[in-house]
Order: structure tokens, then C-alpha cells, then sequence
């Protein structure tokens, strides 16, 4: 929503300015192209309304990265 290339230009820029990126569990972009793209500290914020598999394999896809 804040940069033109979405989430990947935000996390990209946050990771060079070494600041904190939150990528939130709606995000249009994946957390492998997000993790892809910045090697700045991350958080992910997981939405409790997924079905519980769904939930999991976010976990499971974000502590990969």
C-alpha cells in the first residue's frame, strides 16, 4: 500500500535501513518472495482466523526463512 512495488519494496527498503518489517498474514505477497528480498529483522503477524492447517503451515513456512 506505501510503495509501488507493495510488500517486496517496503521489506526490501527496511532491510537496507537495517529497521524492523512486519509482513502481515494478508499480505498479496508471499513470505518466501518477502524473505527473498530483505535480510532485515522481520515479524510476521499471523491472522487467528485462518483454519488451524493453514495457521500451521505459515509457522512452519516462516521459521524456514
Amino acid at each position: 500500500m506505501l510503495h509501488k512495488d507493495a510488500e517486496l519494496g517496503s521489506a526490501k527498503a527496511a532491510g537496507k535501513l537495517n529497521q524492523l518489517y512486519c509482513l502481515s498474514s494478508l499480505s498479496t505477497c508471499s513470505i518466501e518472495e518477502v524473505a527473498a528480498v530483505s535480510d532485515g529483522p522481520m515479524l510476521f503477524e499471523l491472522d487467528l482466523r485462518f483454519p488451524k492447517h493453514i495457521r500451521e503451515d505459515m509457522i512452519r513456512r516462516v521459521n524456514a526463512h
